[in-house]
């Protein structure tokens, strides 16, 4: 999972709410550089949607250029789940901004298991 895809995802212009949690879905299930392969049954699970609903959204956002689906194949010709690929995103854990806040997040999570550990002790 990549924090980087998700805050991505929810930065994006979409014409409606299921395009968007369409999206935002896919991107909880991506790598670093934006790939997700994740199956349609598992995002259509976990928004609470139809999987041709699901099927429909991500159609929209491929003709939109948002997204990018690439079909595989198993070893015996049968298909199996694509790979989605979110377009327009990159990397952005190398930038120094996003560094800065990756490290004032760590030193907040330390400093609340520090305060937890010391308030459970007590």
């Amino acid at each position: 999972m990549s924090i980087y895809a998700i805050v991505w995802a929810y930065q994006q212009d979409m014409p409606n709410s299921g395009q968007k949690f369409t999206l935002v879905t896919a991107a909880q299930y991506a790598n670093d550089e934006g790939i997700c392969w994740c199956k349609q049954e598992i995002l259509a699970r976990d928004m609470s949607m139809g999987v041709s609903t699901v099927r429909r959204h991500l159609h929209a956002l491929e003709e939109e250029g948002i997204i990018q689906r690439h079909e595989r194949r198993r070893k015996d010709g049968k298909r199996t789940s694509d790979f989605i690929e979110l377009l327009g995103f990159s990397n952005r854990s190398n930038r120094a901004a996003d560094d800065d806040t990756t490290a004032q997040i760590e030193q907040d999570n330390r400093s609340n298991r520090a305060g937890h550990n010391r308030t459970k002790r007590q």
